[in-house]
């Protein structure tokens, strides 16, 4: 079994990014493949290095 990692960088939630990052998720399952979809906007960090 494979297992695939996707990051989306992309800050806007409602970007094409966001949109082909799901859309390669979907047929990732539906090929019964081990797939997980990390979106930066939804992680809540300072990237300023103090």
């Amino acid at each position: 079994m494979k297992n695939i990692l996707i990051i989306n960088g992309n800050p806007d939630k409602n970007s094409l990014c966001q949109s082909l990052a799901e859309s390669y998720k979907e047929g990732c399952e539906s090929r019964d493949v081990d797939c997980n979809l990390v979106n930066l906007a939804d992680l809540h960090f300072d990237p300023v290095l103090h």
